[in-house]
């Protein structure tokens, strides 16, 4: 659970974030939800950058956005994947990524 503001920034280069998007490592599953309860700034550089947020065979809540999302790509082409299991409270989130599966709210 993060509670204040969060930022990735992610720099010059071809950078990945993955949220949730692995159902277990060697420990077992992963337990409970990740929740961001503020702003969540993605800021993307030059390079191909992709913001992928949990998994496509998820029927359950693993990723909650209590605050706006906002991504801003730089050079290069980004992507935003969004699938199964993650939750956006807030409305008025940026996505300025080239390639995008979802309309965020």
């Amino acid at each position: 659970q993060v509670a204040g503001p969060t930022l990735f920034d992610l720099g010059a280069g071809a950078d990945t974030v993955n949220m949730e998007r692995t159902s277990s490592n060697s420990a077992g599953p992963l337990p409970g939800t990740t929740t961001f309860g503020n702003t969540l700034t993605v800021k993307g550089g030059d390079g191909d950058d992709g913001v992928f947020i949990t998994e496509d065979n998820s029927t359950s809540l693993q990723v909650q956005f209590g605050g706006k999302v906002v991504l801003y790509g730089g050079n290069g082409m980004d992507t935003l994947s969004v699938k199964n299991g993650a939750q956006f409270e807030s409305t008025g989130n940026v996505d300025d990524f080239e390639i995008s599966n979802t309309l965020l709210p």
